[in-house]
């Protein structure tokens, strides 16, 4: 009769210790969620970045683009009148 009311008392016991893991547990999980959240910003900041870069690189290729059509164009206006001196 006596191990009977120790069982009882312990089961008593453990209750209020079980929500403590899952708390534990949900606090882990928030952090990994803000963890991935920021992670997930960073990236997305880096991706900005690049994009950023790429139009830039664009941009800079237009211009090139432009500045060589010129020069072809003033070269193939040089070039008539000397095939004419020929």
């Amino acid at each position: 009769q006596q191990q009977q009311p120790q069982q009882q008392h312990r089961q008593l016991q453990q209750p209020p210790q079980q929500p403590r893991p899952q708390h534990r547990q949900l606090q882990q999980q928030l952090q990994q969620l803000q963890q991935q959240h920021r992670q997930q910003q960073q990236q997305q900041q880096h991706q900005q970045q690049q994009r950023q870069q790429q139009q830039q690189q664009r941009q800079q290729q237009h211009r090139e683009q432009q500045q060589q059509q010129r020069l072809q164009h003033q070269l193939q206006l040089l070039q008539p009148p000397q095939h004419k001196c020929l």
